[in-house]
Parts: C-alpha cells; structure tokens; sequence
C-alpha cells in the first residue's frame, strides 16, 4: 500500500469531524495534484481558500501560498 493510500482514512475521518476545515481540503489538493491534476486539484484547492481563516497555524504566509497554487 502506497503512502497516499495510506492517507485515505485518516483523511475520511478527518472529513467526518469538519468536512470543511482548510488545511483537510489543502492536503487533499495535494493528493490530487499527484493522482489527478487537472480534476479534482482546482476543486479542494479553492475549498481550502474558502475555508481558510483569518489567521493559521501555519503563519501569516499560509494563506498566500493557497492562492499561488
């Protein structure tokens, strides 16, 4: 089993607690670009940007780095 494989319950479980959370949408963006690029990565990348709050974890620039995806 690869590793996205692998990521694929963690992340449905994930879905189950907050099926709208940035970062959950960020990864799977992620996950699309490898697996999928030109269909479903636009898709969560644009959830991720939607969802995102004013101000994460992954500091002020997280947010920029979204939008330049």
């Amino acid at each position: 089993m690869d590793a996205v494989e692998k990521t694929k319950p963690v992340l449905d479980a994930a879905k189950g607690i907050n099926a709208t959370i940035y970062r959950l949408h960020a990864i799977r963006g992620e996950i699309a670009k490898i697996e999928e690029p030109r269909t479903r990565m636009p898709r969560e990348y644009n959830a991720a940007v939607t969802n995102l709050p004013a101000s994460t974890r992954q500091g002020p620039l997280y947010g920029i780095q979204l939008h330049m995806i």
